[in-house]
């Protein structure tokens, strides 16, 4: 599923309708999927994904009835934000002068 950004609309758009799920397990799995699939797509393949992410993680942490899964909805959003911003500096901070930044470590795996 990560790997290629080219899976992106599909794979986020699946995921992000099984974070609906009544499971706790199914819950977790998915946003540990969710992260990872981010993780390895970065921020140009997500940017179109991050309006229907926001909303399924963000209910999640609003209205959630289980602690595990509103701490795993707070610990996808904080290592979201990380990685993408991540890249994203390492490529502004690019100035063209010197070689292209390496790709991000998820990208290698």
């Amino acid at each position: 599923m990560a790997a290629s950004p080219l899976y992106a609309p599909h794979a986020v758009a699946f995921l992000v309708e099984k974070l609906g799920a009544s499971q706790l397990d199914t819950k977790l799995q998915v946003l540990r999927t969710l992260l990872v699939c981010a993780q390895a797509y970065g921020p140009a393949a997500m940017e179109s994904q991050l309006d229907s992410v926001w909303a399924a993680v963000r209910g999640e942490v609003m209205t959630g009835k289980e602690a595990a899964a509103v701490d795993a909805a707070l610990h996808f959003l904080s290592e979201l934000v990380r990685a993408l911003a991540a890249e994203a500096s390492a490529v502004s901070a690019w100035d063209g002068s010197q070689a292209a930044p390496a790709p991000p470590r998820a990208l290698l795996r």
